[in-house]
């Protein structure tokens, strides 16, 4: 291939090798359309393409991102309600998604498996050229009005939900405002995302137009990352889509923001949440910098933040946590890089309101000594180092790594710059490298210019509002007094009528000769499983050692998992927070300042973690290792090192175990109140996690352990010791509390995972043996703690075989647990192929598609023995309880055919098959191991998923409805849902609590 040449319509624009990434990019731009694409080509079997467009909105009605939701319902060639959850039910997949951001919409998707990948870019391809956008799609997932059967009328609408669930956290409003407040008069002061009460503003004819501006292949970057020839990609895309376009001028590229002469303050409302305290706000100073598009300038940006920000030692972060002016960092702090232009905020959270001066003060003058008395020369060596070890790590977890490459590219892709102008951090910061070589002082001149001396910047006050839902109620409900106030008798009929249309659309089937146009891979194509992950046991004096041989790039893993479970039952709930502070306090000879900043020059990431679970029956350890190993509940301590940094990284980590200083009493303070306020913050983003905790914390010991530990009996355990903190005498307990957990686990065992190259696994072997040698491996397992003593800790625990648990928000979660099959049994695999059936299939249509939930779930814990459902951002998360049951009823009177069974299958076995990153295949190993999943277990269990019939379908929806006598329920929403809904078909006893 050479550049200028001419291929299916397009013509190679450039071909350059990409060092860094092992890559070559080669860049086309269709002759005809204009439309672009650009392949990072290289050895990678998991291949990836991305339709990109630019999307400014030009208010806050959402129309991007309803457009995002309802392009995939439905299009020219494949004319079915839901094309997505059709894909995602049958693709053997390894990422299906769309995003909207602030400034563009993307629809990636990747496979290992050609076939696979082309029927993705065929039907992704096909949703958003030829998408039907018919009227029922825009009400179903942008808004409507609806009538209930009490006669009265709501707003309804899936994106229309999913933002009020948005506008639920306070810590996403302050958010938004940080970029917000400095960005007037552009697309970026309107939240493409959509605010709940301008969302209802939004009419189909702007929702139409929205696309057809904007959706044109002249607007469209492609991006591909893969080992696929290019040649076969440009061919689909020009017969199946580019041919059916003429030319058309492009969109106007995004202004560039005014700068302002001068800095504005304002203060914003927010959601009170459960923030007893109304007087403590959220303070932020925003600078914007430079253009996200200038690459050495990111770059540049990045090294800035990483000095400023990088860890708790550095010296803003420093400044305004030893400034006693808030509680602890806001979430909001540090660079925004996403959209054009570059932001950088520096906030504290839960401050009073008469320190904003002085906050404001104390930043300046932080950054002025900085820029006058110079950057220590050590703070701007980890800097330095802590972006190229980012710049080296191979990073994996949910989604694949050309995710990271391709938001690298569209960066200034979509702003009217080559696809590799952003794309090579690498190249981009060497050169920033050499800029300071060459003027030592060109950091500290760059913060003058970008801080002391840019007037472009805003101090947001975020307040907690008590009323803030009202006064989104009572906007909404405005809006609804007008629809009511224009309704005729004749034109309420007549509206009525089209509801009971939209209902029955939404309910109607889909035609089989329809179904059968989206494309399917049959069970003889699917891909292999992976080889296993292999693993070498060896013992450092009394200390079992597992060892990983992966191609890690240069980058150590290492991981020290210690058994928690010989304390006692009263240390349970204080063990989170012991875990997030052990390695965030200082050491006898040196104050927390001084170990983050070693820390951040050693490790590329050093953190701590609880993990509970059940281990498989009759679980048996491969020798060295004793059966005191499995099935535990552990802390672990996880870093990650460059190799030449072994020998001094390990001896200062073990360090913590042994030293973590607990007696400074005002870092513990700020430590517990940041743990809390993170807590408190976390309910709307992650309230289906918190139902799903509660209904599961009585079916079994880990279960109960994840209550206390990350559920709402967590949230009120810690906000009750946070209460008592002030008190010297509490403080001091706490102090001899913490310090008697240590030590019991510095003699409760110990096993050590690494992960690394040949000479990684042995230079840690290495530098461990004298660090383990006061170690043994874990013993005592029969003294472990028992369910029943545990459970005791349980929040609220009563009897109730449901719970209704109220909060602040404006929409709720619901979940449900049912007893089921046990890994290893033969009706486990069928539950898997079950839960992928039902969570894509009648719930995703009667909770998301009818019932306006943005998000339900089916899955089976096996290891635990139960089956979960589940709902996120749930306008009616009480009548989900009932969908729960009649959908298992349904789907025990349904014969589900051998075709479509095949497709589910196909779709279930994507799950086993998905790559992992050399580092997450160390210590998934790491993970099965110690609770007994085997490789022959695992290819068992998929042949067993392969081999599933329609009657062990019919005949496990039968086995978990005979359970629902069992069922356990937990909603958490706000106090009106369960003031106007109940649960009509559930008989067991019923609680109320609130949080």
């Amino acid at each position: 291939m050479i550049k200028g040449q001419l291929l299916s319509g397009f013509e190679i624009v450039s071909i350059e090798d990409l060092p860094e990434m092992k890559a070559t990019g080669i860049f086309a731009r269709h002759l005809v359309t204009g439309l672009e694409v650009y392949h990072v080509l290289n050895d990678d079997e998991e291949n990836l393409f991305a339709y990109a467009f630019m999307t400014p909105p030009e208010d806050s009605t959402g129309v991007a991102h309803i457009l995002e939701h309802s392009v995939l319902c439905g299009s020219k060639n494949y004319p079915l309600k839901d094309p997505f959850m059709v894909l995602a039910k049958q693709s053997v997949k390894t990422f299906l998604n769309a995003m909207t951001f602030p400034d563009k919409t993307v629809y990636p998707a990747s496979s290992m498996v050609r076939k696979d990948y082309f029927n993705l870019m065929s039907v992704y391809g096909d949703a958003v050229f030829f998408p039907l956008l018919e009227p029922w799609v825009f009400k179903q997932e942008g808004h409507r009005f609806e009538f209930n059967e009490k006669g009265e009328v709501s707003i309804q609408g899936i994106v229309f939900n999913e933002m009020r669930g948005n506008y639920s956290s306070f810590d996403s409003v302050a958010g938004d405002w940080s970029l917000r407040s400095l960005l007037s008069g552009t697309a970026y002061e309107h939240d493409s995302g959509g605010d709940p009460a301008d969302i209802p503003a939004l009419t189909y004819e702007q929702f139409r137009d929205f696309h057809a501006r904007y959706y044109h292949p002249v607007n469209c970057k492609v991006f591909l990352s893969g080992n696929i020839p290019i040649e076969d990609q440009l061919e689909l895309l020009q017969n199946q889509f580019l041919s059916h376009f003429s030319s058309a001028p492009k969109p106007e590229i995004i202004d560039s923001v005014t700068p302002m002469t001068e800095p504005i303050s304002l203060e914003v409302p927010a959601p009170a949440g459960e923030t007893k305290d109304l007087s403590k706000v959220t303070l932020m100073l925003n600078w914007l910098l430079s253009d996200s598009t200038d690459t050495i300038a990111l770059m540049e940006a990045n090294l800035i933040s990483q000095i400023l920000l990088g860890h708790d030692g550095a010296p803003l972060s420093r400044a305004l946590l030893d400034s006693e002016f808030g509680e602890d960092l806001s979430p909001t702090m540090g660079l925004e890089t996403e959209i054009r232009h570059m932001c950088f905020t520096a906030g504290l959270r839960g401050a009073s309101r008469d320190k904003t001066d002085a906050f404001e003060s104390l930043v300046f003058k932080t950054i002025r000594d900085l820029v006058e008395n110079g950057i220590p020369p050590q703070d701007l060596e980890t800097a330095i180092r802590s972006i190229d070890f980012s710049n080296r790590e191979i990073r994996r977890s949910s989604a694949p790594f050309s995710l990271i490459l391709m938001r690298r590219a569209l960066r200034g892709w979509i702003h009217g710059f080559g696809p590799s102008h952003t794309l090579r951090y690498v190249p981009a910061f060497d050169e920033v490298k050499q800029r300071i070589a060459s003027n030592p002082r060109h950091i500290e001149d760059l913060m003058r210019k970008w801080f002391l001396e840019n007037s472009h910047r805003t101090l947001v006050t975020v307040y907690p509002d008590a009323y803030y839902e009202k006064k989104l109620d009572d906007q909404l409900a405005s809006r609804v007094r007008l629809f009511e106030a224009k309704l005729t008798s004749e034109r309420k009929e007549v509206f009525l009528s089209e509801q009971k249309e939209f209902f029955e659309n939404q309910k109607k089937e889909d035609k089989k000769a329809d179904l059968d146009l989206i494309p399917h891979l049959r069970l003889a194509d699917l891909p292999v499983l992976p080889d296993a992950i292999k693993t070498d046991i060896q013992m450092s004096g009394a200390v079992p050692i597992l060892l990983h041989e992966q191609p890690t790039n240069g980058i150590a893993y290492v991981d020290i998992a210690i058994p928690v479970d010989l304390l006692n039952v009263s240390e349970y709930p204080l063990l989170p927070f012991f875990t997030s502070i052990l390695v965030s306090m200082g050491l006898p000879d040196m104050e927390w300042p001084e170990v983050s900043a070693v820390s951040a020059r050693l490790t590329g990431g050093f953190g701590s973690m609880l993990f509970s679970s059940s281990a498989v029956p009759g679980t048996i350890l491969p020798a060295p290792l004793t059966q005191d190993c499995a099935g535990r509940d552990f802390l672990m301590l996880r870093m990650k090192m460059l190799e030449e940094l072994v020998d001094e990284t390990l001896p200062f980590v073990f360090r913590f175990l042994h030293e973590a200083d607990f007696s400074d009493t005002k870092r513990l303070t700020d430590l517990l109140f940041e743990y809390r306020n993170d807590l408190d913050s976390s309910l709307a983003p992650a309230g289906n996690q918190y139902a799903v905790s509660r209904a599961a914390s009585c079916t079994g010991r880990s279960k109960t352990v994840d209550e206390i530990w990350n559920g709402i009996s967590q949230i009120k355990y810690v906000r009750e010791i946070s209460s008592l903190i002030k008190n010297v005498q509490e403080r001091e307990k706490l102090v001899l509390r913490l310090n008697a957990i240590r030590k019991t686990l510095l003699s409760s065992g110990m096993i050590i995972n690494v992960t690394g190259t040949e000479s990684i696994l042995t230079s840690v072997m290495k530098t461990l043996s004298p660090l383990t040698a006061p170690f043994i491996a874990p013993s005592n397992v029969k003294e472990r703690l028992t369910p029943s003593s545990l459970y005791s800790l349980v929040s609220d625990n009563n009897s109730s075989a449901a719970e209704l648990i109220t909060a602040s928000l404006q929409v709720g979660f619901a979940a449900a647990v049912l007893p089921s099959s046990s890994y290893g049994t033969d009706e486990q695999p069928v539950e898997t192929v079950f839960a992928h059936w039902l969570a894509s299939g009648l719930l995703w249509e009667k909770i998301r598609t009818t019932g306006g939930a943005y998000g339900a779930f089916s899955y089976p814990d096996s290891l635990e023995n139960i089956f979960i459902l589940a709902t996120y951002r749930d306008p009616s998360p009480l009548k989900s309880i009932n969908v729960f049951k009649e959908s298992l009823e349904i789907a025990a009177q349904t014969f589900i055919e051998p075709d479509l069974l095949e497709k589910i299958i196909t779709g279930c076995y994507s799950r086993e098959v998905q790559p992992r990153s050399p580092s997450d295949k160390g210590f998934t190993a790491f993970i099965r191991l110690l609770y007994g999943i085997t490789d022959e277990s695992r290819h068992k269990k998929i042949a067993q998923i392969l081999s599933v019939t329609p009657l062990a379908m019919q005949q496990t929806a039968s086995r978990l409805l005979s359970n629902w006598s069992s069922v356990r329920v937990a909603v958490l929403a706000g106090k009106k849902m369960t003031e106007e809904e109940s649960l009509v078909d559930f008989s067991g006893k019923v609680s109320i609590n609130a949080i």
